[in-house]
């Protein structure tokens, strides 16, 4: 399998750990089989500090049921371990990937840490066991995704929370940026592409079926459906019931590795979310939109959506207007020129170089004050 490869940050800090604190420490949990997405780009905007880090990973982290995952993030130069060792070192920080997944099941582990600092990026804002989180050690730091669900966490935890939105820019294997305009649109690029676990509780599929069956006269017509096609791509059970006469237009990826699927995604022409709850507008975060900072594909996106997401705006993505539904929008996409839709890739680009400057600053910020605690405990150890 293909490992997706180191990318330079182009960002170097203003704190510099390696003389200033030497000694500092610091652990990463991730032990469940999801949310590499976020590992991988704080694992991105961490390469300053890797000499200090160690990765906790579920032991089976390199198997088939993790998708390829160790090939997303094997590129980092830390310290690889296992959240089942039974070597535990101190840390004087700690930054907890999924908290609300896993935080009781290695509470021994985090507990035998005592770090100084805790930085946790939690995912369910009402998530019950908050309490045991704030208490595991001095000083916690709370952090989401985005600033909708951040608002959220502040609001039920009563306690001052920010945002982070790190991402890994994935290495494509072909790049659609660099090829002539006429070999972009049903060539390098083609079709939409939704993407998560195949449940409608995340994303409408009975919905979007109803919506090509209702355009099915137009995507038969050979000229559009060289560029119209929905490429979906996810796990579990399968719940598509996807109709037979439309099949023809809708190719289903299932369980591809990371590298495919990134892949896969990189060259679809945007990615839809078709969220099936408004949770994702009020105190989720959808995973839709992080995939499309990772390979630069637009979004197809309503205004709640960028009301919720606010660091996206009409330049980053394709806007889907209030009287369109998402087949219109993809279909009028679909005639965009070749020129204009790789403006917004280039866009979504430069976006994402912004939230990794703001997740580095930020980090860099939470760093300074064990770092600064590891400098003034070393020097009065030598005195």
């Amino acid at each position: 399998v293909e490992v997706i490869g180191r990318v330079p940050l182009g960002y170097t800090p203003q704190l510099d750990t390696s003389t200033e604190c030497p000694g500092l420490r610091i652990a990463i949990i991730n032990g469940v089989n999801f949310h590499f997405e976020v590992l991988s780009g704080l694992l991105h905007v961490m390469q300053p500090y890797e000499k200090h880090v160690d990765v906790y990973l579920s032991p089976f982290s390199r198997t088939a049921n993790f998708d390829g995952a160790w090939d997303l993030i094997r590129w980092a130069e830390v310290g690889w371990t296992r959240t089942d060792t039974k070597v535990i070192r101190t840390y004087d920080i700690l930054i907890l990937v999924s908290p609300d997944y896993e935080l009781l099941a290695h509470e021994a582990l985090t507990k035998k840490m005592q770090p100084r600092l805790t930085i946790a990026i939690v995912h369910n804002p009402s998530w019950e066991h908050l309490p045991k989180l704030l208490a595991l050690s001095p000083k916690v730091e709370l952090l989401s995704l985005s600033p909708h669900v951040a608002d959220a966490l502040a609001r039920i935890s009563k306690r001052p929370t920010n945002w982070m939105l790190a991402v890994y820019p994935v290495p494509m294997l072909m790049d659609c940026m660099v090829m002539p305009p006429k070999q972009v649109l049903g060539m390098c690029l083609r079709g939409f592409a939704m993407q998560g676990k195949f449940s409608n509780l995340r994303r409408n599929y009975s919905n979007m079926w109803r919506q090509v069956r209702e355009k099915l006269t137009i995507v038969n017509d050979p000229q559009v459906s060289k560029i119209f096609h929905l490429n979906v791509l996810g796990k579990g059970p399968d719940r598509l019931a996807l109709p037979v006469d439309i099949d023809r237009h809708v190719t289903v990826y299932r369980r591809l590795q990371y590298r495919a699927f990134y892949d896969t995604i990189a060259r679809s022409v945007g990615l839809v979310p078709s969220l099936a709850s408004d949770r994702y507008f009020t105190d989720k975060f959808s995973s839709t939109v992080m995939t499309s900072l990772n390979t630069a594909t637009p979004v197809l996106a309503i205004p709640k959506l960028l009301k919720a997401y606010t660091f996206l705006n009409a330049s980053t993505v394709f806007e889907q207007k209030a009287d369109e539904s998402e087949m219109d929008a993809m279909l009028r996409v679909a005639s965009m020129t070749p020129v204009d839709i790789l403006q917004v890739r280039r866009n979504l680009i430069a976006l994402r170089n912004e939230l990794n400057q703001r997740a580095s600053t930020l980090l860099e910020a939470f760093i300074a004050g064990p770092c600064k605690a590891k400098a003034v405990g070393s020097a009065a150890a030598a005195a």
